[in-house]
């Protein structure tokens, strides 16, 4: 016998105790149905989208030691930030983060359809990054977006200029539910800038 995973979006049903079924080889007349077994469907239930495992290749995986990094954009730029394989997350930088599970959207948008409108979440987001909550005019935006996946959301927020500096745990919360912590590396904007000028100068001489 052999295991696998399933990925689905939840649908449109109510909270609380549901049956699941899974048949396979569907339409081919000869149906295969797995027993019901029962799952709890929750409003809300965060996840951040992982970009990177600092112990990718390595076999079997140590749990206690991989460690994982958000995916993060450059809100501006749209380019990759906040790994120790690309450029950190700057302070005071605008970043979009990818999240799964945060729950319903007004307008609601179809599930499974991809968004066409700018859809932000009816729950009461708060992030923390490292040890405190953002403020909440920190959080620009969180919700779904036109050209983005089903089922994934854009969560906007804007870095402190004095966050902590390095790999800072990122949490999001939607109601009770809060997401399993992920990294983000963050740097200092004004020793990249201290860094070129130094160069520069040197050039010059």
């Amino acid at each position: 016998m052999t295991t696998g995973i399933i990925g689905i979006i939840v649908p449109d049903v109510p909270v609380g105790p549901q049956d699941v079924i899974v048949t396979n080889s569907c339409g081919t007349g000869k149906d295969v149905a797995s027993a019901a077994f029962s799952v709890v469907v929750a409003p809300s239930s965060p996840e951040l989208i992982y970009s990177l495992t600092s112990r990718v290749g390595d076999f079997p995986p140590d749990p206690a030691a991989t460690r994982f990094y958000v995916t993060a954009v450059d809100t501006a730029a749209q380019t990759p930030v906040g790994n120790p394989q690309i450029p950190p997350a700057m302070r005071g930088e605008a970043i979009s983060i990818s999240a799964i599970g945060l729950g319903d959207t007004n307008p609601h948008e179809p599930i499974g359809d991809l968004p066409v409108d700018m859809a932000p979440i009816v729950g009461q987001a708060v992030v923390t990054l490292g040890a405190n909550p953002l403020p909440p005019e920190a959080v620009t935006f969180v919700g779904l977006v036109p050209g983005a996946l089903p089922g994934v959301y854009r969560i906007d927020i804007t870095l402190p200029v004095d966050a902590p500096l390095g790999d800072q745990p990122v949490t999001i919360q939607v109601g009770d539910a809060v997401s399993p912590a992920a990294l983000l590396t963050i740097g200092d904007p004004t020793a990249v800038h201290t860094i070129v000028t130094g160069l520069a100068q040197n050039e010059e001489g």
